[in-house]
């Protein structure tokens, strides 16, 4: 896959390549940019979904408990399926 992404993209691209679920706060802590919060996480997630989407692939919030989570999934669509 050859995505061009911002180095913030990247490090995020990375992080979630192993489909487990991320906190948000983890994920800004990884970051390590003393002005990133919430909403800029939110908006560099938004940007790397647009590009992940066309190669089969999103970033989606998972809830569990009361807490959210994001992680890295492949779509199905109908020319991937099983039997398709």
């Amino acid at each position: 896959m050859n995505l061009k992404l911002t180095p913030t993209e990247q490090i995020l691209f990375d992080a979630l390549a192993d489909g487990e679920a991320h906190r948000p706060q983890d994920l800004i802590t990884l970051l390590g940019d003393e002005l990133m919060d919430r909403t800029a996480l939110k908006s560099h997630l938004h940007n790397l979904r647009r590009k992940l989407r066309p190669t089969g692939e999103d970033i989606l919030a998972q809830s569990y408990g009361r807490r959210i989570g994001y992680r890295r999934v492949i779509l199905i669509t109908t020319a991937n399926k099983p039997g398709s």
